[in-house]
């Protein structure tokens, strides 16, 4: 009777589980009434969740501002977002790691273009990772530095300089940030530390939002594995035992993102499972996450921008 039970509970999850799938790595819904003709700023749109996301809207018939380093790939995102039912496709190449042109340039630049902002996906990011007790050099501040510069301060300049366009829109700020903002990973203590600190300042200003009864929405999206090209190759190498049930698709994540923009949820959490997972056993065991891990000490720091690597520092 209890193995019965057991079985029974086991085929709801399964159950629920493939539902919950199913309706992450669907298409919008939709999506034409609710975004067409809307502007949606994007950063970190030239490869990876960025660039996706960018064509998820553009499905929806989404205006486009697409912001990154790399103007060339940019162009060819523009392309594909045009093709895909977008009727405006603007680009800004833009390097955020000065963050001082960001309060002369970019924002303004946008509302100039667009007439408006509507939607904000600040997806940007550079990840630092490498072994602090193993490599001295990683202590050096210019790391932790270059990092908060990118990941943190200009998300937080963007935002403040976006928000009245946003307010006199109704408009939604999703701020791209990671699991690792609430459990940490070894070898990441400098991205760990941009994410903790992204979560902190993000949630203290939907509090404030709320208190001030604002149009805007912000919704922090707490991101897990995602088999973006990068990170799939390395999954699939085995060099780390994530459960594929643990991990999100692409697609599903972008779709999530555009989503959460209408849905104006306060947090969203892409692959669900696998996020639920991070922080449960976090909670339980702190070290739980070199029960999954063969990895071995990595020799040097390692930079990627988005899903790009940059240069691995020996």
């Amino acid at each position: 009777m209890a193995t019965l039970q057991i079985l029974k509970n086991g085929l709801v999850f399964v159950v629920f589980a493939v539902c919950i799938r199913y309706y992450y790595d669907t298409p919008l819904q939709n999506c034409e009434e609710k975004f067409g003709g809307k502007v949606v700023v994007i950063t970190g749109s030239s490869s990876g969740i960025g660039e996706e996301a960018a064509y998820q809207a553009a499905g929806c018939h989404a205006d486009l501002v697409l912001v990154a380093r790399r103007r060339s790939r940019l162009l060819q995102v523009r392309e594909n977002a045009l093709k895909l039912g977008s009727r405006r496709v603007e680009v800004i190449a833009y390097d955020f790691s000065n963050t001082d042109n960001i309060r002369v340039e970019m924002v303004e630049v946008i509302a100039k273009k667009m007439g408006r902002i509507d939607h904000l996906i600040l997806n940007h990011a550079i990840q630092v990772d490498g072994n602090i007790l193993k490599d001295i050099d990683f202590f050096n501040l210019k790391y932790l530095t270059k990092s908060m510069d990118i990941n943190t301060h200009s998300h937080v300049e963007i935002f403040r300089q976006s928000l009245p366009y946003l307010e006199a829109r109704n408009g939604s700020v999703v701020v791209t940030s990671s699991i690792l903002g609430e459990t940490p990973a070894w070898a990441s203590a400098v991205y760990v530390a941009t994410k903790y600190a992204l979560n902190g300042y993000f949630y203290s200003i939907q509090q404030q939002l709320l208190l001030k009864n604002s149009s805007v929405a912000v919704v922090v999206a707490n991101i897990g594995w995602i088999r973006t090209p990068a990170v799939a190759q390395y999954l699939d190498s085995g060099s780390v035992a994530v459960p594929s049930f643990f991990q999100g698709t692409l697609e599903g994540c972008a779709k999530s993102l555009v989503d959460s923009l209408e849905k104006r949820m306060r947090t969203l959490n892409y692959p669900l499972f696998g996020v639920l997972y991070n922080r449960i056993q976090w909670y339980i065991d702190p070290s739980f996450h070199l029960q999954y891990s063969d990895v071995p000490d990595p020799d040097g720091i390692s930079m990627f921008v988005n899903d790009d690597p940059i240069v691995v520092i020996s």
